[in-house]
């Protein structure tokens, strides 16, 4: 497993070194962590019977946590057989938290020798650690930084993005994401001496949707992120028109009144057509996760 390159840094591209990466080692561990969260289920990899009945019974998407001894009655699994819960145990995501997990694997030899690779001695124990070692949990990491600057600008806590169908769908992408790295990295972790790539159609089909959601966060967190931030000033009524024409780049010798509601329309003329770009944007993800459920 060749890649990352760079333990701790989205390496999805090795060839070019990002020196602005501001996120160190325990970041991509925390990364991974939030990403995976707790007792995911890989619809995908469940039999078609048993996914049929998660969704007759509202569970599809749905974590399937361990059984809480003290309140056993409130767990999922008593909907199920006993040959369904071992079935959802096994599509269950978690990634190796310590050098000890890799014991449970087939491919033990190959792992540890991975891991050692990366760490001295037995190295952390965290839930997030594989992000260190392998591509595929370090992908999942590199992709909540995207979902984690989409949901942190401006134009997302407005909304402008659900008046143009334009607001992506995160969660769903982030959990397609975590759900398709999780399976490629268990096939190599659960194939004896296994060396290499695992799929290197699904691995591109993988980074191309990690692509699409850090292009999706910087197309909100770029222009759009200015241009609502100009829309914002531009309806202060205490900033005088000097001050607007400053952060317009306009003439500050020109005498006339400055036409503000002119200014407003052109800004919301440029920020509807980024928002149709966005919206395109979100639809081709609709589009791409139901294509992989009829899968």
């Amino acid at each position: 497993m060749d890649w990352p390159k760079t333990p701790g840094r989205d390496s999805r591209h090795s060839s070019a070194f990002d020196i602005s990466w501001p996120y160190r080692d325990h970041h991509m561990m925390d990364f991974l962590a939030h990403a995976t969260g707790n007792a995911i289920v890989d619809e995908y990899a469940l039999p078609a019977e048993l996914a049929a009945k998660r969704r007759r019974r509202g569970h599809l998407h749905t974590p399937y946590p361990q059984i809480n001894w003290r309140h056993p009655a409130a767990h999922p699994g008593w909907r199920y057989t006993r040959s369904e819960r071992r079935a959802l145990r096994a599509a269950t995501i978690h990634w190796p938290a310590s050098r000890q997990d890799l014991a449970a694997y087939a491919n033990r030899d190959v792992l540890e020798a991975e891991w050692d690779t990366r760490f001295t001695g037995n190295g952390p124990e965290h839930a997030g650690a594989a992000a260190l070692v392998w591509r595929e949990p370090n992908a999942v990491a590199a992709a909540f930084t995207s979902a984690k600057s989409a949901r942190h600008s401006r134009l997302w806590k407005t909304d402008f993005l659900d008046a143009h169908n334009a607001r992506l769908d995160i969660d769903a992408v982030l959990a397609r994401i975590v759900t398709t790295a999780h399976r490629l990295w268990r096939t190599h972790a659960d194939t004896h001496l296994h060396l290499g790539a695992t799929d290197t159609t699904t691995w591109t089909a993988l980074l191309a949707a990690v692509d699409h959601l850090t292009d999706y966060a910087r197309a909100l967190n770029g222009r759009a992120d200015l241009l609502l931030a100009y829309r914002e000033v531009l309806r202060l009524e205490n900033v005088d028109d000097a001050a607007i024409r400053i952060e317009f780049g306009l003439p500050l010798d020109d005498t006339t009144p400055l036409n503000r509601t002119a200014l407003d329309m052109d800004l919301n003329v440029e920020l509807t057509a980024l928002a149709s770009q966005l919206a395109r944007s979100a639809l081709f993800d609709e589009q791409d996760v139901a294509v992989q459920s009829s899968g």
